[in-house]
């Protein structure tokens, strides 16, 4: 059952879109849902990450005539809890409008329709990215919760790449910490940015 939720919900984070600026049409292809997490963009290097599942990994590109972007993302699961993470990598001529870390983190649907108890944390540093953090709560599922948000490429009046997620863990065990997605966005590792 928790499996299918995060599928659920890493399909439903895919689907969700950022406002983006163009100057001009462009057109590509790519290959949209799960697909094989061996060489992804996206990936940890922390031991106590289970191994991938077969939809573990997505990816979606928005080809339109107005802009054009892809967005990976990836579960990554331990005996603790999860994190989601989506990175959006704008492409020729597209930016990202500038949404702070909330509003970015309400793209995920479960987020958006059950977080509460919102808190904004320090900035943390990690990997040479600042990241926006802030501790939430998933009322439905009794998740404690942190969610996480940088910004790369910074243009006038957004972004060429934004890579955010959240990291949660049942209540019933304890809440969770700073230090917990700190270790996670330590070991965190992302080609494209």
């Amino acid at each position: 059952m928790r499996m299918l939720f995060y599928k659920i919900m890493l399909a439903g984070l895919i689907m969700a879109s950022s406002g983006c600026v163009t100057t001009e049409s462009q057109y590509n292809s790519s290959q949209n849902g799960p697909v094989d997490c061996k060489n992804f963009p996206l990936s940890s290097n922390l031991k106590s990450f289970k191994e991938d599942g077969e939809r573990s990994c997505w990816t979606q590109t928005t080809n339109d005539v107005r802009y054009v972007g892809t967005a990976y993302a990836r579960l990554f699961e331990n005996d603790d809890g999860y994190m989601i993470a989506q990175m959006q990598v704008a492409g020729g001529n597209t930016i990202f409008l500038h949404r702070d870390s909330r509003a970015l983190l309400t793209n995920f649907d479960r987020v958006k329709s059950e977080a509460n108890q919102w808190e904004e944390l320090p900035d943390i540093e990690s990997g040479g990215h600042k990241y926006k953090v802030q501790r939430f709560i998933l009322s439905e599922l009794k998740q404690s919760c942190i969610g996480f948000a940088t910004y790369g490429s910074n243009v006038s009046i957004g972004y060429k790449r934004t890579l955010y997620g959240y990291s949660c863990k049942p209540q019933s065990q304890e809440i969770i910490q700073v230090h917990d997605v700190q270790e996670y966005l330590d070991s965190l590792q992302f080609d494209i940015w």
